[in-house]
Formats: structure tokens, C-alpha cells, sequence
């Protein structure tokens, strides 16, 4: 799956809530919505993940813009079942795959939203520039694939930095995929490089 650029496989018969990552593609497990016991999928198929489970019942949402996809756990709980903490129809777990737009506030509370990353110049011909909107503690993967999806190029974002500068000058011209893996996420970004 990952030669072809697949970001996420959902997969819908384990009745849970699981969350993996292998080889950069996301494989997701979809939840039970009407499991009363909230243990089923956890009790039959738990042990069979090693990343995020998480018991209960419930669905999810996937929200897909043009350069972002959002995928939601929405809790379902019976009145008589709902706590504090567990509460029907409140997202349980969220992640983001894409080129999300982040929303901050600043000071006089005003909100403002901006893409994770630029890609510049773009087209291009010899390099390209990917700068970050904000500087993480750890490194962020990069890779440039064919539209075949396969790895013509990788670079990273080092700890500490913003942006990266790749050589791409031994590439022809086409459309190509940047790829970045920022821990649990992944933007994917079109460029094309003329020469």
C-alpha cells in the first residue's frame, strides 16, 4: 500500500478501536457503535495491535478537505453508562493526515489559521524548501515520490529547525509527491518540477 501512496486502511472487522502505523500508512480499525459491554472488539482482538486501543463503543468521523483529512473516534454510551470522563457523542481520539490548517489565538483572542507547511519554490527546478509552522523537539521525515509513489528522495526537518532544503536536481520534469511524517502525522503536498 505504501508504493501506491496510501495514507490510511480502514479495515472494519475487529469491532475496536485500534490505531497502528507501519511503513507510513495508517492502518485503522473501526469501532463497534452499538457494543453495550464497550469490551467486545478490546477482549476478542486487542492483543492483536501494539499501538492505540481503546475499548468502548462508538464510530468514526472522516472529514476530507482538499488537503487535509481529519479522523474522529466519536464515543457512543448509553445514558445510564455516561460518566464524567465518558460521555456519548465526545470525540475520544483525533489525528490529522494532510496539509492541515492549524487555528491559534493570539493575545486580543483573534483567531488565524495557516498551513503546517510551504513548499517553495514550487514549480521548481533545482531545489525545493519546505518550511515548517512551528519547530518540534524531534526530526520530521521527508520524501519525494514519483506520482507511482515510489521514494525518489528523502530529507528531514532536524529537531529544532523549521525548514529543510532539498536538492532535487537530479529529478526530470513531472509531478512529484512530498511526503512529510511528523510523528503520528502525515502531509502530503503536490509539486512539479520543470526543467
Amino acid at each position: 500500500m505504501e508504493r501506491y501512496g496510501v495514507d490510511i486502511f480502514f479495515q472494519g472487522h475487529d469491532h475496536l478501536y485500534a490505531w497502528e502505523k507501519l511503513d507510513g500508512v495508517i492502518y485503522q480499525t473501526l469501532p463497534m457503535p452499538s457494543d453495550s459491554t464497550y469490551k467486545i472488539g478490546v477482549t476478542d482482538n486487542g492483543d492483536a495491535y501494539s499501538d492505540v486501543t481503546i475499548d468502548g463503543s462508538g464510530h468514526l468521523r472522516v472529514q476530507v478537505e482538499s488537503d487535509c483529512v481529519t479522523v474522529d473516534y466519536i464515543a457512543a454510551f448509553l445514558p445510564a453508562d455516561e460518566s464524567e470522563t465518558l460521555k456519548n457523542g465526545t470525540v475520544r481520539r483525533s489525528y490529522q493526515v494532510g496539509n492541515c490548517v492549524t487555528q491559534t489565538q493570539d493575545e486580543d483572542g483573534q483567531f488565524s489559521q495557516q498551513k503546517q507547511y510551504h513548499f517553495y519554490p514550487n514549480p521548481t527546478s533545482d531545489f525545493i524548501q519546505v518550511t515548517a509552522n512551528s519547530i518540534k523537539p524531534y526530526h520530521r521525515k521527508i520524501e519525494i515520490r514519483s506520482i507511482e509513489a515510489s521514494t525518489c528522495d528523502t530529507g528531514e526537518i532536524s529537531a529544532g529547525e523549521e525548514t529543510a532544503k532539498l536538492d532535487i536536481g537530479n529529478l526530470s520534469s513531472g509531478f512529484y509527491l512530498i511526503r512529510i511524517i511528523d510523528q503520528n502525522n502525515m502531509t502530503t503536498h503536490r509539486i512539479q518540477i520543470i526543467k
